[in-house]
């Protein structure tokens, strides 16, 4: 009979996670190097006509800088909430080492270091690239090049996230009304996309992210949006417009199998506080909706279709659409204010 680890076997090194739920951990390490610390300076990239990439900066105070905040302020809860992260790439290792017997000393190297590793991820270089783009698979999509760096330099890891989605959070920040619904989507589709580039960079034995309990390919994502809010959330939308994030109808969890409702309470809260200025951090307990299980299944009605996914080929039309263009002012002058941070001319 070959060795077996035990579930908690390396869990024992740095983080006791069953006396310590809440508790974030503390990085020992000084991140002095400039090129290393990029807290304020989040690496945003906006797809040109050519195919190429322009790095989206706060030159325009009125419509890039509560968008760039927006990152900024994610990535800090992120850091504030190490332990959740560190939890799903702890669990990943174990579940992974119980597959691949020979490799346990390479494994235990690894994660001894995790801890530095960890805080490297977070708050240094190796965080991901966001690129606002559309893909032709999918509106959202994680990236692992091993050919090509980015436009930024020696970059290979890159979470793509749908512009028509940026657009309705952007827009709704430039405009001063509420879009919770589009915010928390974009929250979540960032954070479960990270997930997958944390466990690939945390982990390189590990050649896909599979789930925490270690029997299918590409499940890390809706492991940490478990962990961090209760459920994997899937937005509510008309099936006659499933690409438009300005009218989003609701968000549902999906938790065995079930989608159950959200509090919208808890949401706007949660949301409120990420839209807080500069140092903002979420000082909630995660997971963010712990008893959602207990609420009675959603259902959806004949209109409505649930995608975390959709095309991504979205007309002009609906993109104008998408947005929420108002009557106030000209849809020329809104898609030129939106595409000053969020969208190619």
């Amino acid at each position: 009979m070959g060795f077996v680890v035990p579930p908690n076997f390396f869990l024992s090194f740095t983080f006791k996670l069953t006396k310590q739920p809440y508790s974030p951990l503390k990085f020992k390490h000084s991140m002095t190097d400039p090129t290393e610390n990029d807290l304020n300076r989040p690496r945003l990239f906006k797809v040109l006509p050519t195919g190429s990439y322009a790095r989206i900066v706060d030159g325009d105070k009125e419509y890039c800088s509560k968008f760039i905040q927006l990152f900024i302020n994610l990535r800090k809860i992120l850091i504030s909430k190490n332990h959740i992260l560190y939890e799903l790439v702890m669990k990943v290792a174990v579940n992974w080492m119980n597959r691949q017997q020979d490799r346990v000393q390479e494994v235990a190297a690894t994660v001894q270091d995790l801890l530095y590793s960890l805080q490297t991820f977070l708050e240094g270089r190796e965080y991901p690239d966001i690129y606002l783009d559309k893909d032709k698979d999918s509106a959202w999509r994680w990236q692992f090049q091993t050919q090509s760096p980015g436009p930024d330099g020696d970059r290979n890891h890159q979470v793509h996230i749908d512009v028509a989605l940026a657009c309705a959070v952007n827009h709704s920040l430039i405009t001063g009304t509420r879009n919770p619904l589009a915010t928390f989507f974009l929250v979540s589709i960032l954070y479960h996309e990270a997930a997958h580039n944390a466990v690939m960079r945390l982990l390189p034995f590990v050649v896909d992210t599979p789930t925490m309990g270690g029997e299918s390919a590409g499940k890390s994502g809706d492991a940490f949006e478990t962990l961090f809010f209760g459920a994997v959330l899937v937005p509510v939308l008309s099936k006659d417009a499933p690409a438009d994030y300005s009218r989003i109808h609701r968000i549902e969890g999906l938790k065995n199998g079930e989608y159950y409702p959200i509090n919208m309470e808890l949401l706007i809260n949660f949301v409120d506080g990420v839209l807080e200025t500069a140092g903002s951090t979420w000082d909630g307990i995660p997971p963010l909706f712990p008893n959602i299980s207990t609420t009675t299944p959603a259902a959806l009605a004949s209109d409505e279709i649930r995608s975390k996914t959709c095309s991504g080929s979205v007309p002009a039309s609906s993109y104008q659409h998408s947005v929420g263009l108002g009557p106030t002012m000209g849809q020329a002058e809104y898609r030129k204010r939106i595409d000053k941070c969020v969208r190619h001319t």
